[in-house]
């Protein structure tokens, strides 16, 4: 039997985070919701997009499971992707921001915040990903 075809449910692999993956997930989507309405004319993208993106978070919060390594997969490169859009957004709005003192600290905490979950989620991702790259090897 194959890795891919074994069946997590009744306990997940060892070195599997997905779990907090999900929940970071599921963090950023309620602050990306909460945030969107007083915050739309501040960001850049177009709104469908940002509904686009709530959305593809949360479903892949949900579809997070040890039986499916391509979710998994998926979630390391959304994380890496989330993680790089959030820091841009937030460094580059800093810095365009400063020079004229005019700055909207809440936006930019809640792109740092953004951020650094997308980082977290990246790094446990990653971990769960190389575990199974180890298992797979021996």
């Amino acid at each position: 039997m194959d890795q891919e075809s074994k069946n997590f449910s009744a306990r997940p692999p060892v070195h599997y985070y997905g779990d907090i993956v999900r929940k970071l997930f599921l963090g950023a989507g309620v602050l990306m919701i909460v945030s969107l309405a007083f915050f739309s004319p501040l960001i850049k993208v177009p709104l469908v997009i940002s509904v686009i993106a709530i959305i593809l978070v949360a479903s892949l919060s949900g579809l997070e499971s040890p039986n499916h390594k391509w979710v998994v997969i998926i979630n390391t490169v959304a994380s890496a992707i989330g993680c790089g859009f959030f820091q841009y957004t937030s460094v580059n709005y800093y810095m365009t921001s400063t020079t004229s003192m005019d700055i909207d600290w809440a936006f930019f905490m809640v792109n740092e915040v953004l951020s650094i979950i997308f980082f977290l989620a990246l790094y446990y991702s990653s971990k769960t990903v190389r575990a199974w790259k180890q298992i797979q090897a021996k």
